[in-house]
Protein backbone atom coordinates (compact mmCIF):
# COMPACT_ATOMS: atom_id res chain seq x y z
CA UNK A 1 0.00 0.00 0.00
CA UNK A 2 1.48 3.33 -1.04
CA UNK A 3 0.58 6.83 0.00
CA UNK A 4 -0.60 8.99 -2.90
CA UNK A 5 1.94 11.46 -4.25
CA UNK A 6 2.53 14.76 -2.45
CA UNK A 7 0.07 17.41 -3.45
CA UNK A 8 -1.30 20.65 -2.01
CA UNK A 9 -4.25 20.92 0.33
CA UNK A 10 -7.07 21.22 -2.13
CA UNK A 11 -10.27 20.12 -0.42
CA UNK A 12 -10.56 17.00 -2.56
CA UNK A 13 -7.09 15.92 -1.48
CA UNK A 14 -7.73 16.01 2.25
CA UNK A 15 -11.17 14.44 1.76
CA UNK A 16 -9.54 11.68 -0.26
CA UNK A 17 -6.91 11.17 2.44
CA UNK A 18 -9.67 11.00 5.07
CA UNK A 19 -11.64 8.31 3.22
CA UNK A 20 -8.43 6.48 2.38
CA UNK A 21 -7.53 6.41 6.10
CA UNK A 22 -10.99 5.10 7.03
CA UNK A 23 -10.65 2.31 4.45
CA UNK A 24 -7.19 1.38 5.71
CA UNK A 25 -8.42 1.40 9.31
CA UNK A 26 -11.26 -0.96 8.40
CA UNK A 27 -8.93 -3.32 6.52
CA UNK A 28 -6.46 -3.12 9.42
CA UNK A 29 -9.23 -3.98 11.89
CA UNK A 30 -9.80 -7.23 10.01
CA UNK A 31 -6.16 -8.00 9.14
CA UNK A 32 -3.66 -5.95 11.18
CA UNK A 33 -0.43 -5.09 9.38
CA UNK A 34 2.43 -2.83 10.44
CA UNK A 35 2.46 -1.09 7.05
CA UNK A 36 -1.14 0.04 7.63
CA UNK A 37 -0.23 1.62 10.97
CA UNK A 38 2.55 3.60 9.34
CA UNK A 39 0.29 4.78 6.53
CA UNK A 40 -2.48 5.78 8.94
CA UNK A 41 -0.02 7.83 11.01
CA UNK A 42 1.23 9.61 7.87
CA UNK A 43 -2.30 10.50 6.78
CA UNK A 44 -3.25 11.57 10.30
CA UNK A 45 -0.24 13.88 10.55
CA UNK A 46 -1.03 15.43 7.15
CA UNK A 47 -4.60 16.12 8.20
CA UNK A 48 -3.36 17.59 11.49
CA UNK A 49 -1.14 19.97 9.48
CA UNK A 50 -4.25 21.11 7.62
CA UNK A 51 -5.98 21.77 10.95
CA UNK A 52 -2.94 23.72 12.19
CA UNK A 53 -3.04 25.76 8.99
CA UNK A 54 -6.62 26.78 9.79
CA UNK A 55 -8.63 24.26 7.79
CA UNK A 56 -11.52 23.70 10.17
CA UNK A 57 -13.14 21.10 7.89
CA UNK A 58 -10.32 18.73 8.81
CA UNK A 59 -11.09 18.91 12.55
CA UNK A 60 -13.91 16.31 12.57
CA UNK A 61 -11.92 14.20 10.11
CA UNK A 62 -8.84 14.07 12.36
CA UNK A 63 -11.03 13.41 15.41
CA UNK A 64 -12.80 10.55 13.66
CA UNK A 65 -9.50 9.02 12.55
CA UNK A 66 -8.15 9.41 16.10
CA UNK A 67 -11.27 7.67 17.44
CA UNK A 68 -10.82 4.83 14.96
CA UNK A 69 -7.14 4.50 15.85
CA UNK A 70 -7.99 4.44 19.53
CA UNK A 71 -10.70 1.86 18.89
CA UNK A 72 -8.17 -0.33 17.09
CA UNK A 73 -5.84 0.20 20.09
CA UNK A 74 -2.71 -0.65 18.14
CA UNK A 75 -2.30 2.30 15.80
CA UNK A 76 -3.92 4.56 18.36
CA UNK A 77 -1.43 3.96 21.15
CA UNK A 78 1.26 6.01 19.47
CA UNK A 79 -1.03 8.77 18.22
CA UNK A 80 -3.18 9.47 21.27
CA UNK A 81 -1.17 11.16 23.97
CA UNK A 82 -4.21 11.37 26.27
CA UNK A 83 -3.56 7.91 27.68
CA UNK A 84 -6.49 5.66 28.39
CA UNK A 85 -9.13 7.89 26.81
CA UNK A 86 -12.15 5.97 25.62
CA UNK A 87 -12.71 5.75 21.88
CA UNK A 88 -16.42 6.47 22.41
CA UNK A 89 -15.52 9.91 23.79
CA UNK A 90 -13.43 10.59 20.69
CA UNK A 91 -16.26 9.43 18.42
CA UNK A 92 -18.59 11.78 20.30
CA UNK A 93 -16.12 14.64 19.82
CA UNK A 94 -15.94 13.94 16.08
CA UNK A 95 -19.75 13.87 15.96
CA UNK A 96 -20.01 17.22 17.78
CA UNK A 97 -17.41 18.82 15.49
CA UNK A 98 -19.07 17.55 12.31
CA UNK A 99 -22.48 18.66 13.57
CA UNK A 100 -21.29 22.14 14.52
CA UNK A 101 -19.78 22.56 11.05
CA UNK A 102 -22.88 21.08 9.41
CA UNK A 103 -20.85 18.35 7.72
CA UNK A 104 -23.78 15.94 7.51
CA UNK A 105 -21.89 13.16 5.74
CA UNK A 106 -19.00 13.16 8.23
CA UNK A 107 -21.46 13.25 11.12
CA UNK A 108 -23.32 10.24 9.66
CA UNK A 109 -20.07 8.32 9.20
CA UNK A 110 -18.99 9.14 12.76
CA UNK A 111 -22.31 7.94 14.21
CA UNK A 112 -22.12 4.73 12.18
CA UNK A 113 -18.50 4.03 13.11
CA UNK A 114 -19.26 4.72 16.80
CA UNK A 115 -22.17 2.25 16.68
CA UNK A 116 -19.97 -0.37 15.03
CA UNK A 117 -17.26 0.22 17.63
CA UNK A 118 -19.73 -0.18 20.50
CA UNK A 119 -21.04 -3.44 19.05
CA UNK A 120 -17.55 -4.84 18.52
CA UNK A 121 -16.36 -3.79 21.98
CA UNK A 122 -19.39 -4.99 23.90
CA UNK A 123 -22.00 -7.09 22.07
CA UNK A 124 -24.40 -6.49 24.97
CA UNK A 125 -24.32 -2.69 24.38
CA UNK A 126 -26.90 -3.05 21.64
CA UNK A 127 -29.21 -0.32 22.95
CA UNK A 128 -26.59 2.43 22.81
CA UNK A 129 -25.11 1.10 19.57
CA UNK A 130 -28.62 1.02 18.07
CA UNK A 131 -29.11 4.67 18.95
CA UNK A 132 -25.89 5.59 17.14
CA UNK A 133 -26.74 3.45 14.11
CA UNK A 134 -30.30 4.79 13.86
CA UNK A 135 -29.01 8.35 14.04
CA UNK A 136 -26.50 7.52 11.31
CA UNK A 137 -29.35 6.09 9.25
CA UNK A 138 -31.40 9.29 9.68
CA UNK A 139 -28.42 11.46 8.71
CA UNK A 140 -27.66 9.34 5.64
CA UNK A 141 -31.34 9.70 4.72
CA UNK A 142 -31.15 13.50 5.07
CA UNK A 143 -28.01 13.46 2.95
CA UNK A 144 -29.80 11.42 0.27
CA UNK A 145 -27.51 8.38 0.46
CA UNK A 146 -30.12 5.84 -0.61
CA UNK A 147 -27.68 3.04 -1.37
CA UNK A 148 -26.10 3.48 2.07
CA UNK A 149 -29.56 3.18 3.65
CA UNK A 150 -30.12 -0.09 1.79
CA UNK A 151 -26.71 -1.35 2.91
CA UNK A 152 -27.40 -0.54 6.56
CA UNK A 153 -30.81 -2.23 6.39
CA UNK A 154 -29.23 -5.38 4.97
CA UNK A 155 -26.45 -5.41 7.59
CA UNK A 156 -28.73 -4.67 10.58
CA UNK A 157 -32.16 -6.04 9.61
CA UNK A 158 -33.29 -6.65 13.19
CA UNK A 159 -32.52 -3.07 14.16
CA UNK A 160 -34.67 -1.61 11.42
CA UNK A 161 -37.44 -4.19 11.73
CA UNK A 162 -38.03 -3.00 15.30
CA UNK A 163 -38.19 0.61 14.14
CA UNK A 164 -40.73 -0.10 11.40
CA UNK A 165 -38.59 1.58 8.74
CA UNK A 166 -39.45 0.62 5.21
CA UNK A 167 -36.46 0.06 2.98
CA UNK A 168 -35.82 2.82 0.47
CA UNK A 169 -36.73 1.89 -3.10
CA UNK A 170 -33.86 0.37 -5.08
CA UNK A 171 -32.16 2.72 -7.50
CA UNK A 172 -31.77 1.71 -11.10
CA UNK A 173 -28.65 3.60 -12.17
CA UNK A 174 -29.45 3.22 -15.86
CA UNK A 175 -32.89 4.79 -15.41
CA UNK A 176 -31.58 7.47 -13.05
CA UNK A 177 -29.00 8.58 -15.60
CA UNK A 178 -31.30 8.26 -18.59
CA UNK A 179 -30.94 11.34 -20.78
CA UNK A 180 -27.90 12.70 -18.94
CA UNK A 181 -24.79 13.25 -20.99
CA UNK A 182 -21.30 14.37 -20.08
CA UNK A 183 -21.94 17.63 -21.94
CA UNK A 184 -24.64 18.52 -19.38
CA UNK A 185 -21.91 19.28 -16.87
CA UNK A 186 -19.66 21.38 -19.07
CA UNK A 187 -19.28 25.00 -18.03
Amino acid sequence: VKMPMKVGSHFLIYCGMFYYALCILEVNRKRPRRQYHRLIRIIFKRLEKNVAAGNINCVPMTNLIKAEMTASRTAGRRMCQEGAIDAKDLFDEAIRDASSQELLHIEAIAYERAGIHLLSRDPTATELASQYLLTAFELYDQWGATIKLQQMMSIYPSLFALQGNDPPPPINVTTALDGVSVGDYDE
